[in-house]
């Protein structure tokens, strides 16, 4: 009798427990929405299109630099992003997540520098994607919109950025290969490098979002210069990205920190690789 009493009394413990579990996090924790819940509600409150479009995007960060910047899953089972965002990148450097916080493991990447792009090579077989496929022409003044990551939050929740085609700009890459891109405006940043760009009218995909950084005023650029070359003085000790210690001139050291910053402060410029050039790069990667 008394081992029964006290195996209805553990139940009855534990469901009470339950109920208060689930009642406090009813109360007290369901109306605090954290990057997770940012990205449930986007999903209900975006059109058919739009939500697949999310589906294709993932955060791409670079911990040796810690740039952080959009990718797009292509139909093709590769994740696309900026030249900008993987500069600097060797294997394991890049990291790539899901808007749930799933992490990405990757077998690798290549750069395609001639329209700045590079390829990412998901270990994982993963659903969906976009098929690059999308009308070829577009016009100055034409209004245009992206989803991308510019804050990097983890989670990711993509945000929604809109502009315009402000004009083209020819770019000839180091290896003398010349192409046509277009010049946007807008509050893009180098967190929207590597999304996808759609004419806002009628929700085609017309390019790929990729950004350059506007070039640093003449005078800071030879300060930059002159600190670097200064002669050998004090040393530091600082922590690289796995952690280690290594001594670096006091110099060295003051001129890369006023470049990142002067950089950041110079801020970035926001074109896309046309559509049509984007997809007859990649139709002969397997």
């Amino acid at each position: 009798m008394r081992k029964s009493f006290k195996f209805l009394l553990f139940l009855a413990l534990a469901a009470g427990a339950v109920y208060c579990y689930r009642y406090l996090k009813q109360t007290y924790f369901s109306h605090a929405p954290g990057p997770r819940e940012s990205a449930r509600l986007l999903m209900e409150n975006v059109g058919v299109t739009d939500r697949e479009v999310i589906r294709s995007l993932f955060l791409v960060e670079n911990r040796k630099t810690g740039r952080r910047g959009t990718g797009l899953l292509a139909s093709r089972g590769f994740i696309l992003t900026d030249v900008g965002i993987a500069a600097g990148a060797r294997p394991g450097d890049l990291i790539v997540y899901s808007t749930t916080g799933r992490k990405i493991r990757l077998d690798g990447f290549e750069v395609e520098p001639d329209i700045g792009v590079v390829v990412l090579r998901p270990s994982v077989a993963l659903k969906g994607g976009m098929d690059l496929d999308g009308p070829s022409g577009t016009v100055p003044g034409q209004k245009v919109y992206t989803w991308g990551f510019p804050r990097g939050e983890l989670p990711p929740s993509p945000l929604f950025c809109a502009g315009a085609v402000a004009g083209y700009r020819t770019v000839t890459t180091a290896g003398g290969v010349s192409t046509t891109r277009l010049v946007l405006s807008g509050p893009f940043t180098m967190g929207n490098a590597g999304g996808p760009l759609f004419r806002s009218e009628d929700y085609k995909l017309i390019g790929f979002v990729v950004t350059q950084r506007v070039p640093l005023d003449p005078f800071i650029a030879r300060a930059l210069k002159a600190l670097r070359t200064a002669p050998p003085g004090a040393t530091v000790d600082m922590e690289d990205e796995s952690g280690r210690l290594e001594t670096i001139g006091a110099g060295e050291l003051s001129s890369e920190v006023f470049e990142r910053l002067a950089a950041d402060q110079a801020g970035v410029e926001a074109e896309a690789v046309p559509i049509g050039l984007l997809k007859q790069r990649l139709a002969d990667m397997r």
